[in-house]
């Protein structure tokens, strides 16, 4: 019995891992995005263009900009998640990496 209970919990485990890993990559609406300045992956456009597409960027003077262009181009969002875990910002690595 003892070892069921050992796999059921290893189990329960590997579905909480990927229970969380599905809800990270899951796209949320706006208004519960970050405002801080954080950098998150959003669905949006250009407010001269009719459509958009995933693109990084941030909460900056009261909008949503890309910061891939300079100056920083200001955008309509309408979806957002955390950024790839997989990028990584030259700020964010450490001396190993770097």
């Amino acid at each position: 019995m003892s070892d069921f209970t050992d796999k059921m919990d290893e189990l329960i485990k590997h579905i909480e891992v990927a229970q969380s890993a599905l809800e990270a990559f899951m796209w949320k609406p706006m208004d519960s995005a970050p405002t801080d300045g954080t950098i998150v992956n959003v669905m949006g456009r250009y407010k001269d263009a009719t459509s958009g597409f995933p693109r990084y960027a941030g909460f900056y003077e009261g909008q949503w900009h890309e910061f891939t262009r300079h100056p920083p181009e200001p955008l309509v969002c309408w979806a957002w998640r955390s950024r790839d875990s997989y990028y990584s910002w030259p700020s964010e690595r450490s001396e190993v990496e770097a």
